[in-house]
């Protein structure tokens, strides 16, 4: 199962994913693998780990050497070109698959996640020196990379993802089973659920989207939230904690049997409602092909031509 959240900045986004990270543990789920994708990087306090001393997937000769990596041996990649390897490139026979239980022993993968019954890793903070040439969106490639070569049958893979709707750069928002929007009773999460409303429908991946419902004090603000998200389904309603806002004025690790019974009832549906929805990893790669396919058709000539042989009907996933 793989879920990202996001949301308007300050929602609540990253303090559902860590706790929803936590509840799985306390669940004693298996291969738990998480990434903090935002800028501002809050995931690692809240689930009481230190990251200050481990790699970042986002830094740019990381980013080229999990590549190369998860290109394997496949030959369409002109002289292992990554002008060639794209954020839509799919896996096919030959790549390196990324098989969610055994990221701890993938040598070149496993340095960046930190942690024990749950790992961590982070894209880390914008590359400077590529200020005037990229932007942040040029590191969260990697992260596209990843998801399209991991199957994560055996596990869990959660993403924190950039405030906003950042998620629909390239075709990121493609690669989860679902994307929950946190969002609270006010008027600005009512506007960024509209601009996600608005991508979603014109991309037709209106399906992959939920609503949580987050800091909710009373019917009032249910009723509210519902009234500008009708095209999305509202899966989980956390009222707002006591328990969090004291724990957010420290520096501690979250701890989940101290959340109030009601918002723990909150994450029990949410489980319920993921445990039987995953997509089937060759599903998921039959429609990143058509992303891919759509990049290839941008360029012309012999580049048109290299990107468009590397859509195959490989069934990489088993």
């Amino acid at each position: 199962m793989r879920i990202a959240f996001v949301g308007k900045g300050g929602s609540g986004k990253t303090t559902l994913c860590a706790l929803f990270t936590l509840f799985l543990e306390q669940k004693k789920m298996k291969n738990i693998y998480v990434v903090d994708a935002d800028l501002n990087k809050n995931l690692a306090t809240q689930l009481g780990l230190d990251t200050n001393n481990v790699a970042k997937l986002g830094e740019p000769e990381n980013q080229k050497s999990i590549r190369l990596w998860l290109m394997g041996n496949r030959t369409d990649v002109p002289q292992n070109d990554l002008k060639y390897f794209k954020k839509t490139t799919p896996p096919r026979f030959g790549s390196n698959v990324i098989r969610i239980s055994e990221i701890g022993s993938i040598s070149i993968l496993s340095k960046y996640f930190v942690g024990n019954t749950f790992k961590l890793a982070e894209i880390g903070e914008y590359d400077k020196s590529l200020v005037a040439k990229n932007c942040y969106h040029g590191s969260l490639s990697i992260l596209e990379n990843i998801l399209s070569h991991l199957d994560d049958r055996q596990g869990w893979f959660i993403a924190d993802m950039v405030a906003g709707t950042d998620t629909f750069v390239g075709a990121l928002f493609a690669q989860f089973d679902f994307i929950f929007i946190v969002a609270e009773p006010t008027r600005n999460s009512r506007e960024v659920v509209n601009q996600f409303e608005k991508l979603a429908l014109a991309t037709d991946t209106i399906n992959i989207f939920k609503v949580i419902a987050n800091k909710i004090e009373n019917q009032s603000d249910v009723d509210y939230i519902q009234s500008f998200s009708k095209n999305f389904e509202l899966v989980c309603r956390f009222e707002k904690s006591k328990y969090i806002k004291e724990a957010e004025k420290t520096d501690s690790k979250f701890e989940i049997n101290k959340l109030e019974k009601n918002n723990l009832e909150e994450f029990e549906k949410l489980l319920s409602y993921l445990s039987k929805k995953a997509i089937d990893p060759n599903y998921r790669l039959s429609l990143l092909r058509k992303w891919h396919h759509k990049v290839a058709m941008d360029h012309t000539g012999e580049d048109r031509k290299i990107l468009l042989n590397q859509i195959t009907n490989d069934k990489v996933f088993g």
